[in-house]
């Protein structure tokens, strides 16, 4: 929350890697949880 907070974001965070936005509902995982604001996911 801290470095979100001093950053405007989540980009850069210690221990995460960046992810093309275009492939996130196409990479391989175990457990999808499309949570976003209502009208935000539209395909």
């Amino acid at each position: 929350m801290k470095h979100s907070a001093e950053n405007r974001g989540i980009k850069g965070s210690h221990g995460a890697d960046a992810v093309d936005p275009t492939s996130l509902l196409t990479e391989d995982c175990d457990v999808l949880l499309p949570a976003a604001l209502g009208g935000v996911i539209n395909k």
